[in-house]
């Protein structure tokens, strides 16, 4: 409006748009045990979340278990209502999935890594038993038996616990 008091009204439309795709990462039920650690292979399902209600374009990924972060240049094809599945097969205590998603508005995530999937399927190295402070031989022990063990070793997840079991000892047998 003007000091004589003429108006002029324009109407402009703004259009906001949502942010980027969110990613989140959820591995299958029941794979990984208390300690982080996963002894079978397993999925991991990747969630890429559209903000803008058009859709998702591309989806790039990318896995590694050498380094903490890999560059996603593989587009994927197989999303099916905005999730990816990948199988965690390799023994490392660094398998991660790294993940860029477009979607219909142009709106471009940054690179989202996991965290480190950790898969050891290789059993452990037993341990041993020593009885009276010596390896058990085949000969006769003439006094009452004490067992102590000698742990086991894990090279990759790491040693967490020997035992021995014994349904019983009596005395004088074979």
């Amino acid at each position: 409006r003007d000091k004589a008091g003429n108006e002029q009204t324009v109407t402009r439309k703004v259009i906001v748009s949502a942010t980027a795709p969110d990613i989140t990462f959820e591995a299958e039920e029941n794979s990984i045990n208390e300690l982080g650690w996963a002894k079978e292979d397993f999925y991991v399902t990747i969630n890429v979340i559209d903000n803008t209600g058009k859709g998702i374009k591309e989806v790039y990924v990318c896995t590694s278990n050498e380094t903490d972060r890999c560059e996603p240049t593989d587009i994927d094809s197989s999303i099916q209502d905005n999730k990816i599945t990948r199988l965690i097969q390799t023994e490392s205590n660094n398998n991660r999935i790294c993940v860029k998603a477009i979607d219909n508005d142009n709106k471009s995530s940054e690179v989202i890594c996991s965290d480190a999937y950790k898969l050891d399927k290789t059993d452990p190295v037993v341990g041993s038993i020593n009885v009276n402070g010596q390896t058990p031989s085949e000969g006769w022990y003439k006094e009452d038996l004490i067992i102590t063990t000698n742990d086991g070793t894990d090279s990759l997840s790491g040693h967490l616990e020997t035992t021995v079991n014994f349904e019983s000892i009596t005395e004088n047998t074979e």
